[in-house]
């Protein structure tokens, strides 16, 4: 085997390794966790993302931040998109939380739009299971304190979308007769 070969050799296994490690980061998954469940030790897992869900955008890590900015498809680099000041967690544990009581499956896509001061302006529905599950879901986006988003280091509107699908949980059933 000749030099060429082997240094084409050895940079072609460089090129996978970097490759293949990049695809292990960029499957980096994160989880709310639930209750436990009667007879286990074990929580029940409520919600998976890319992103942290108690984490702020500012400390989110740069591919976090390139993952949810995706999201909105042609956001300038000196744009920052709105998010909430606690992380997504503040929405996804209520809307959890009032999952199990409304328990319709389906998958909820809402899109917010947040002011220059961080306050919900108005909230579109463009999905949703129920009518119950839309407006406890509208409900609280309107009580999720935002971070606006930044254009050209000015505080301004823009959207903030939410997509969950509400496909995991079955009302929990009570009485005698219900296993």
């Amino acid at each position: 085997m000749n030099s060429f070969a082997k240094i084409a050799g050895i940079i072609f296994s460089l090129i996978v390794v970097v490759f293949a490690a990049n695809v292990v980061a960029a499957q980096e998954e994160f989880t709310l966790k639930g209750d436990r469940k009667p007879g286990t030790k074990f929580r029940s897992i409520d919600a998976v993302s890319p992103i942290p869900f108690d984490k702020t955008y500012d400390e989110l890590t740069e591919q976090q931040k390139e993952v949810f900015r995706a999201t909105y498809g042609g956001l300038a680099e000196n744009e920052k998109p709105p998010f909430p000041k606690t992380g997504v967690q503040a929405i996804y544990k209520p809307i959890i939380k009032g999952h199990k009581e409304i328990a319709r499956a389906g998958n909820l896509f809402l899109v917010a739009m947040i002011d220059e001061k961080g306050k919900v302006e108005s909230v579109s529905v463009y999905e949703s299971p129920a009518t119950s599950m839309t407006e406890y879901a509208t409900t609280v986006l309107f009580n999720t304190d935002f971070e606006p988003a930044t254009c050209s280091g000015k505080p301004c509107k823009m959207e903030f979308p939410f997509e969950f699908d509400l496909r995991h949980y079955e009302k929990e059933k009570k009485g005698l007769l219900n296993n």
